[in-house]
Formats: structure tokens, C-alpha cells, sequence
């Protein structure tokens, strides 16, 4: 069993990198930082991350920031847990691109360790690529997008995945649990000199409060022989909860490979894109040959019946979708002409809110969905 220390004491020394909005044309570091508001340390981690990003490149390094749970704050969640469990002893600590060259036990380390890493990472060639596309709207707060992986050279074979998570910037809700604690409020030259301990109205950087689909990412989207430049994507949905500001909203995308050896988890490349850089909905959540379409009964148990009127006949994917964005079944359906009476299993699933989203690749609709 690995032993799991809180690292409380160590003086070292972080912001959101930029995004092409379809594509992009070098390797990307994806930088996972293990932090917490009762953290005392954990300001020396944050001040060294904004370091090397102004040495570096806000462009070259992606941001993300766990919220573990070894000092409990609200921006932990279960997703969280299970990465930090298998990758962190403590906070702060950080790992890049979930690789592990210096033989130490945990693949997340200490901030001394962080600056040759990143060097190392940034000097490989990117094998793959990332490009995103969709549309967020603004009334329902729902974002509907893609990801697609690309290989543009070969790699070893393996179970890869597309893993995709929301983050927000400069989160605070206004409660004393997101005051940052500080140990350095007396410590000259440090970044966080005279800050406060703790720090009141601290705001947040790159929280992860979201993690799609599953912890280790979506499987079956990537074969373990990937064909050289052919599109691989998946499509998710994600409404933001209320005590969101869709202003600092970001949707982070990685290729990783995934082992039951949390060592062996490499990521190949990432990206990130604002929600502002996805195409705004400038239409009502519908498709335009739809008529009608509902859920009958709804709240549901069991089984419910999808009823959709069409003017033409057409192929259509419908995917439920969990509201915190996990894809619980995806199908096909071929639409005739008139009403269309589509049977829906809900066996299994846990009670709870669901959408229902059906695509023809260009227009979607959404409905939401209670489960008894």
C-alpha cells in the first residue's frame, strides 16, 4: 500500500492556457495540480505554477486544479477522489501528463520536481490532436459539443482514452470554506507575502468541477491500433449548474492511455477551449423537421416512450446523458415521415435528472428526463 502524507511545509513555487479553436499545431502539457482551500502550503504550489507558465508558455501548458480530499473544501468531488487516490500522497503536489521519470512512488510530486519535467514533456513531438465543436446556449446553459483525437503518427498500441473535463476559473462562492489558507503571509519575497492567512475571497484557479463521463476517461471511442489521420470523437452534453459563472467556464480534452497500473496512464496531448470560442446557440434547443417530439411518462420508472413527429424521414443518434455529463446509452434511429414511437429501457439506472439528446449531426433537441 502506497502511504499517503499531506505535505504542509515545503516553501516552492501558477493560470489557464490559450486555445486554437479547431486544432491545434503543437504538444500540449497538461499539468494536474492537487490543491485545497485548507491547504496552508499550497499557496508555494499555485505561486510556482504561475512561474512557469509565464517562463513556458500559458499556450504550451494546460492548468488543472484537483480539489482533493485529504483537507476537505466544496470544489472536491467523487471523480476527484479517484484520481487523486490513485495518483497524489498529498498537496500540493503535481504531475505531467500522468508520466513518472523520476522513480518516485507517486506519479504527482513535489514543486522542486516540476520545472524539468515540464522542460521534458515540452520537448517531445505531439502524436496527436485535439479539436472541439459545438455550441453552448446561454438560455438552458447547456453545452453541447464534440471532441475529436487525431493521430498523426504512430504510437504503441493500447486501451486509449478520451478523457474531457469542465473547468472554472476564479472560483469563490463567498463562504469562509473558499478562503485560501496561506503559511506565507509573513514570509518575505514570497508570492503570497502579506496575502492574509487565510486568504479572504481567494479566487480559485482552473477548478476541475467536472469530470465527463467516466474518471478514466470515455473507452471505445479510440481503437488500440489507431488509423493514422482519421477523426475519432465523442459527443457530450453538459448543462452548468446555477452557482457556475459561464464566463470562466473552459472544457479541457486529452488522449490518455489507461492501464489498471495508475503508472502506466500516459498522456499523449491535450487542449482546451473556452465555451466563448464555441459557436453560440442562435436558435431554440430543437430540430427543424421535429414537430413534436416528448417523453411519455415523465418522471419515468422502468421504461418511458420517446415520441417524435417528423416531416421527413431521417437518421438520428439519441444519447441520454446523466445532467453531470456522463453518457449513459447511445443508439440509433431511423425516423419515418408522421410519429415515430421509440421505447426507452430505464432499467438500472439510479433515480435522478437525465437529457435525452438526439442529433442528426447538424440540428439537436433536448429534453430532460426524470428517473424514478
Amino acid at each position: 500500500m502506497k502511504l499517503r502524507i499531506l505535505l504542509l511545509a515545503i516553501p516552492v513555487f501558477f493560470f489557464v492556457a490559450s486555445s486554437n479553436t479547431y486544432g491545434q499545431t503543437q504538444k500540449k502539457v497538461v499539468f494536474e495540480f492537487f490543491t485545497s482551500a485548507s491547504c496552508g502550503n499550497c499557496p508555494t504550489g499555485i505561486g510556482e505554477i504561475q512561474r512557469l507558465l509565464n517562463e513556458y508558455g500559458e499556450d504550451r501548458i494546460i492548468w488543472i486544479s484537483h480539489h482533493a480530499g485529504w483537507l476537505w473544501d466544496p470544489m472536491l468531488f467523487d471523480e476527484i477522489n479517484t484520481i487523486a487516490n490513485d495518483f497524489a500522497s498529498g498537496a500540493p503536489t503535481g504531475m505531467i501528463d500522468r508520466t513518472n521519470n523520476l522513480g518516485s512512488t507517486w506519479l504527482a510530486t513535489t514543486p522542486t520536481t516540476w520545472e524539468n519535467q515540464i522542460i521534458n514533456a515540452l520537448a517531445e513531438s505531439a502524436t496527436v490532436w485535439i479539436t472541439f465543436s459545438g455550441n453552448y446556449d446561454d438560455a438552458s446553459r447547456t453545452i453541447d459539443f464534440s471532441v475529436a483525437a487525431r493521430f498523426e503518427s504512430n504510437v504503441d498500441p493500447g486501451d486509449f482514452r478520451l478523457n474531457v473535463m469542465i473547468l472554472e476559473n476564479n472560483v469563490n462562492e463567498g463562504t469562509s470554506q473558499y478562503n485560501q489558507a496561506n503559511y506565507f503571509n509573513n514570509s518575505s519575497g514570497h508570492p503570497f507575502e502579506g496575502a492574509g492567512n487565510p486568504i479572504i475571497g481567494y479566487q480559485h484557479k482552473n477548478v476541475t468541477r467536472a469530470v465527463l463521463d467516466d474518471a478514466w476517461g470515455t473507452e471505445n471511442v479510440i481503437p488500440d491500433n489507431p488509423a493514422l489521420n482519421t477523426d475519432y470523437s465523442s459527443n457530450y452534453s453538459y448543462t452548468l449548474p446555477e452557482n457556475f459563472d459561464e464566463t470562466e467556464i473552459s472544457i479541457v480534452a486529452f488522449v490518455s492511455y489507461y492501464d489498471n497500473d495508475a503508472d502506466n496512464r500516459e498522456i499523449l496531448n491535450g487542449d482546451v477551449i473556452h465555451i466563448d470560442d464555441l459557436t453560440t446557440a442562435t436558435s431554440t434547443n430543437s430540430i427543424s423537421y421535429v414537430e413534436s417530439f416528448g417523453i411519455s411518462p415523465n418522471p419515468a420508472t422502468g421504461s418511458t416512450l420517446v415520441t417524435i413527429n417528423s416531416t421527413i424521414a431521417n437518421s438520428v443518434t439519441m444519447q441520454l446523458m446523466h445532467v453531470n455529463g456522463q453518457r449513459v446509452k447511445t443508439f440509433n434511429s431511423e425516423l419515418q415521415t408522421g410519429v415515430n414511437n421509440i421505447p426507452l429501457s430505464l432499467e438500472g439506472l439510479p433515480a435522478g435528472t437525465y437529457l435525452l439528446v438526439i442529433s442528426d449531426g447538424i440540428e439537436q433537441v433536448t429534453r430532460k428526463l426524470i428517473v424514478k
